[in-house]
């Protein structure tokens, strides 16, 4: 049965005797629902405390995300908060929620804005005001970062540390039981931000939002607190529509099961393609990373074992199988029709026939069982037709179990 929800949120708490406290927010939203006639139980009070409501920190928002999830599930009959602020500092993110309710009938209302989505001048003001929390959002950081250059070019004047005159500012905002000087300390004795990474990880820091210190948040504090060090190298992606890796998505780590990411490595004979374990560089692995070439003969081995279990039955087996399929689609759609299945039954049934007509449909054998001479982006394409994962040694990276997608499509010998 749907319910209200009540929902806050603040970027930082700190003095609890401010207008703006958890307790006034909750207070007050309290009273305003039941001017609504809507009851509300302690369970049905959500708040996100000391996390932005800007677009980039959304997914740290975890209550948040239940009130998004209660929503899309009909289990939520109206919001109410303190102010459009509040709910968020994002004008797209903002826009999707107030979509996300209007699809589902559930009215916003707020205290201090006086904004009530049941209406469409409700609608409207909650537009205009999304725009204003984002603005005075990015007006804060903007001053912010002034105010920071400001303290470090005074520092620097009077011969003092910069470092420590943006550490010692009241609105610095660390929170408690974060070293952040360990870590620019730890980086700049290390001298890299991975060897950072890992010296934090044994010395059992934990980071702030996070159980591991990975290259780019140390990357993150160490630049925050001293802008003088150079920026980290940003890895540039790749363009949708394939990958220039033929093993992508395939390779696991063998230490923590992570899938193993390509890049180009130069030597004396070319590009060579690498696969890399990206916690390598701020865990312990026996192993971290292993070229193409030295386990690419023994998957193409394996890849040869393929067979196709309808290839002795006829050229015309295939056009068979496929009416059959057909077939036994129409028999599931008329049993869900008569009432004979239910929806949930007959979504699974019509998965399960779109998956082997799918299997039809794959390139011939020849196709399949030959990988030598393609390019990266055809061939990882045969693979993934054939493999689910290949798991390595841990210490010689070498494939040692293919996880095929269709054991009978694996030739015993």
């Amino acid at each position: 049965m749907a319910r209200p929800y009540i929902y806050m949120r603040k970027s930082s708490v700190r003095d609890i005797t401010t207008d703006m406290s958890p307790e006034t927010q909750e207070r007050e939203v309290r009273a305003l629902a039941a001017r609504h006639g809507d009851k509300i139980t302690d369970r049905d009070v959500l708040a996100d405390w000391d996390i932005s409501g800007r677009a980039k920190f959304t997914r740290k928002r975890v209550e948040y995300l239940r009130l998004v999830a209660a929503i899309e599930a009909d289990e939520c009959s109206a919001v109410y908060s303190y102010s459009w602020s509040r709910v968020g500092r994002s004008v797209a993110e903002l826009a999707r929620f107030l979509d996300l309710c209007a699809a589902h009938r559930v009215p916003v209302r707020l205290v201090v804005d006086a904004v009530d989505t049941s209406t469409a001048s409700g609608r409207l003001l909650a537009n205009v005001l999304g725009s204003v929390s984002q603005f005075e959002a990015e007006v804060a950081g903007e001053r912010l970062l002034a105010m920071y250059a400001t303290k470090r070019a005074r520092a620097i004047e009077r011969g003092e540390d910069p470092v420590d005159a943006v550490r010692t500012s009241k609105r610095y905002g660390e929170r408690p039981g974060e070293d952040a000087d360990l870590v620019l300390k730890t980086f700049r004795e290390t001298g890299s931000f991975s060897k950072a990474a890992r010296k934090l990880n044994q010395l059992g820091l934990k980071p702030r939002d996070s159980s591991t210190w990975w290259a780019s948040s140390v990357g993150v504090v160490v630049e925050r607190l001293d802008p003088m060090v150079a920026a980290r190298t940003k890895r540039v992606g790749y363009k949708s529509g394939g990958t220039p890796f033929a093993l992508a998505g395939l390779l696991r780590c063998p230490t923590d099961g992570a899938m193993l990411t390509g890049s180009r490595m130069k030597t004396s004979a070319g590009f060579r393609a690498r696969y890399a374990c990206r916690h390598g560089e701020g865990l312990p692995h026996p192993r971290v990373a292993i070229s193409e070439h030295l386990i690419l003969p023994a998957i193409e081995a394996e890849a040869a074992r393929y067979r196709d279990p309808d290839e002795d039955a006829g050229p015309d087996r295939r056009a068979t199988l496929k009416a059959e399929l057909e077939a036994r689609r129409q028999r599931v759609v008329e049993s869900r029709l008569d009432g004979i299945i239910d929806r949930g039954e007959a979504v699974r049934q019509v998965a399960e026939i779109d998956m082997e007509v799918a299997r039809l449909d794959r390139p011939p054998v020849r196709d399949l069982r030959t990988v030598a001479g393609r390019t990266p982006i055809e061939l990882n394409a045969i693979l993934r037709q054939l493999f689910e994962r290949i798991d390595l040694d841990p210490v010689s990276f070498q494939p040692v179990h293919f996880e095929w997608r269709d054991p009978s499509e694996r030739a015993a010998t």
